[in-house]
């Protein structure tokens, strides 16, 4: 899942997932327009990060 597709499933503006998960929101738009990529273990562990969370809401 790329990052775009993390923050489309959150419902999350950038700003707001920047925030939640203590990104700088340049580093989200630059990962979102492909101008850089994270590692393949960020977007994993975000999406983990945001699958906890949530199933312990």
């Amino acid at each position: 899942m790329t990052i775009q597709e993390l923050r489309y499933k959150t419902n999350l503006s950038q700003k707001q997932f920047s925030e939640y998960f203590e990104i700088p929101i340049r580093t989200v738009q630059e990962w979102e327009q492909g101008r850089r990529k994270p590692p393949d273990y960020i977007s994993k562990l975000l999406e983990r990060i945001w699958n906890l969370e949530t199933a312990n809401q």
